[in-house]
C-alpha cells in the first residue's frame, strides 16, 4: 500500500453566537400597490391618488383653501393654489418654522427639499396667507370651510412624500371638515410665530392678535397643540383598556413615552401587539422594548404613516410617537367610521405581511440567512449579511507520523473577524503534512554477521554495518524510518516498530 504524505482536512463549527438586536428582511422594498384602499380612504404612491384627490379639492374651491403641512413643496398642489388664488380663492397655509425644518432629524428631509419648500412659498408669497411656527406639524387640506367643507387629512407632507412614503389619506366629510377648519383658525391665530409678507423669502414676527378665537370643539376630530392633548389622552386611553389587538403604525417611536410604555405594558399582558415602523437607529430602543414585551414589530424603508387600531376603534393621525408629536406640537387626528375602520385594519394587515423588514432580538443566524440592518445602525454602516458558511484557510500542520497523518493534532479554530458577512457556520481547511527528516540526522547502520573468504581459501565470520531498508536516521535518542516516494508503506511500518522510531519523509 502507498501512502499519501499530505492530507486536506475540513470541519465545519456552527456559531452559537445569536444575531445582535436587527432588522431582518423578508423581501424586497416595494411601493404601495393599492392606493385607492376604500372611498374614504387612500394610500400614498406613484400613481400619486391621495395627492390628486388633493389637487382635485383645491381645483374645486370657491371661496377658501386651508393648508396645513410641516413641509410644503408639491409642484402640483403649488400650480393649484396659484389656480385657486386667480379664481378669487381666499388660502391660508400653516408650515413649521424655517428653524425647525433645517433642524428636524426626518432623514427625507434633505437640504434640497427643504430649498423647494422655500422656493414654491416664495411663487405663493403675496397670493395666501402664510404662518409658521415650530410646533406645526399637521397635514391636511380643507376648502370652502363656511358653506360646502371638505378636505383630506393626510399622514405625508405636501411634497414628494406624496409618491414615494408608505402614506394614509382619510377624507373629511362636511362636519369633520369644519371642526378641522376652526382648529386650524385657531392655531393660526395663537400659535404662529411668523408670517410670510408680499415680499419674497420675508418673514416678520406676529402680534398678538386683538382677541383670542374660542377654542373649538372636541370630537372625531383629536388634536394636540402646546395647550391641549386630547389626541394622546385618547391614544393612551384607548390602549391601555384594550385586550384583543393593538395595531400602531408610526414613523418615530420614543420608547420613554407614556404611550409607548402602555404598549409595552399590554403587549407584556398577553395582548396581541403589532407594530408597523420605519427602521432607523432612533426606533431601535422602543423597538427593542416592545418586541421583548412580545410585540411583533415590521418595518418599511418608507413608511410614515400614523395610525392606532384597537377595541375601541381607529385613528389615522399626523402624530408620531413621541414627545415632540403628543406633547408639544399642532397634531390631527380623526376617529375613523366603522366602513374606514375595516379598510384601515385590512391596510395594516396586509401591510405586516408584505413588508420587507422584520425586527428580531437574538435571532440564530442558520433561521435567517440574507440581509439584516443591525438596529443601532444606520443603513449604510448597519447592513449585513447572514451567510451559510464562511470558509477560512487555515495554516499546514505537521503530523507526528508519516503513516498516520489523521492522528495530526488539530490546530487553532480561531473565529475571523466580522464585518459585513455573519456567517452561521465556519468551515476551517487545512493541509496535513508528513514528518521530514531532520537534516542534521545521521544513518543508522545495523550490524550483520557475514561469511568471508579466510587464509587459504576457508570462509570465516565477519560483523559488518549495512544501511536499513527502508533506510533509517537517528538524531540524539530519536530514530526516524524514511518512507520514500512510491515505497510501499509495510516495510517502513514494520522496522519504525523495531526501532522505535518515527516514520518520515524526505
Amino acid at each position: 500500500m502507498i501512502m499519501e504524505t499530505s492530507k486536506k482536512k475540513t470541519i465545519a463549527i456552527s456559531v452559537d453566537e445569536a444575531l445582535p438586536p436587527c432588522w431582518i428582511r423578508r423581501g424586497p422594498t416595494e411601493h404601495e400597490q393599492r392606493e385607492t384602499i376604500s372611498a374614504s380612504l387612500l394610500s400614498a404612491g406613484p400613481k400619486a391618488t391621495l395627492r390628486g384627490a388633493m389637487v382635485r379639492a383645491v381645483e374645486g374651491a370657491q371661496e377658501t383653501v386651508l393648508v396645513a403641512s410641516f413641509l410644503f413643496s408639491d409642484r402640483e398642489l403649488c400650480q393649484a393654489l396659484l389656480g385657486a388664488h386667480e379664481r378669487g380663492v381666499r388660502i391660508y397655509l400653516l408650515t413649521a418654522s424655517e428653524t425647525r425644518l433645517r433642524n428636524t432629524d426626518d432623514e427625507s428631509f434633505t437640504q434640497a427639499r427643504v430649498r423647494e419648500h422655500e422656493q414654491l412659498l416664495n411663487r405663493l408669497a403675496g397670493k395666501v396667507e402664510l404662518r409658521s411656527a415650530g410646533c406645526f406639524h399637521a397635514k391636511f387640506v380643507v376648502v370652502d370651510h363656511q358653506s360646502k367643507a371638505r378636505g383630506w387629512l393626510s399622514t405625508a407632507n405636501l411634497n414628494p412624500a406624496l409618491l414615494e412614503s408608505r402614506e394614509l389619506g382619510v377624507s373629511l366629510g362636511e362636519r369633520d371638515a369644519r371642526q378641522v377648519a376652526a382648529w386650524f383658525s385657531w392655531a393660526f391665530w395663537t400659535c404662529a410665530e411668523h408670517e410670510l409678507t408680499g415680499e419674497k423669502g420675508r418673514l416678520r414676527s406676529i402680534e398678538a392678535p386683538p382677541a383670542k378665537p374660542a377654542e373649538p370643539s372636541l370630537g372625531p376630530v383629536l388634536v394636540t397643540t402646546p395647550k391641549h392633548q386630547a389626541l394622546r389622552g385618547k391614544l393612551l386611553d384607548w390602549i391601555q383598556t384594550s385586550k384583543r389587538e393593538l395595531w400602531v403604525s408610526s414613523y418615530s417611536i420614543e420608547g420613554d413615552h407614556e404611550v409607548v410604555r402602555a404598549l409595552v405594558e399590554r403587549a407584556r399582558a398577553g395582548v396581541p401587539v403589532t407594530v408597523l415602523t420605519r427602521p432607523r437607529p432612533a426606533v431601535s430602543a422602543a423597538v427593542t422594548a416592545l418586541r421583548t414585551a412580545g410585540a411583533e414589530v415590521y418595518a418599511h424603508d418608507k413608511l410614515h404613516a400614523k395610525a392606532l387600531l384597537c377595541d375601541h376603534g381607529a385613528i389615522v393621525m399626523t402624530a408620531n410617537l413621541d414627545t415632540h408629536s403628543l406633547d408639544h406640537s399642532f397634531e390631527v387626528g380623526l376617529e375613523l367610521d366603522a366602513p374606514t375602520r375595516t379598510a384601515l385594519a385590512k391596510t395594516l394587515r396586509r401591510w405586516a405581511e408584505s413588508f420587507p423588514w422584520r425586527f428580531e432580538l437574538g435571532a440564530a443566524r442558520a433561521d435567517n440567512i440574507g440581509e439584516i440592518w443591525l438596529a443601532e445602525l444606520r443603513r449604510k454602516d448597519g447592513k449585513h449579511e447572514v451567510v451559510a458558511e464562511e470558509t477560512v484557510v487555515l495554516g499546514e500542520v505537521t503530523a507526528r507520523d508519516a503513516l498516520d497523518l489523521d492522528d495530526a493534532p488539530d490546530p487553532e479554530f480561531t473565529r475571523p473577524p466580522e464585518k459585513q458577512r455573519l456567517p452561521a457556520n465556519i468551515r476551517y481547511e487545512w493541509t496535513v503534512r508528513a514528518p521530514r527528516l531532520p537534516k542534521r540526522a545521521k544513518v543508522l547502520k545495523r550490524k550483520e554477521v557475514r561469511e568471508v573468504p579466510g587464509k587459504r581459501g576457508s570462509m570465516r565470520t565477519q560483523e559488518v554495518e549495512v544501511d536499513y531498508e527502508p533506510p533509517a536516521y537517528q538524531q540524539g535518542n530519536k530514530r526516524y524510518v524514511v518512507l520514500e516516494s512510491g515505497a510501499p508503506a509495510k516495510a517502513a511500518r514494520e522496522l519504525a516498530v523495531e526501532l522505535d522510531a518515527k516514520v518520515v519523509v524526505r
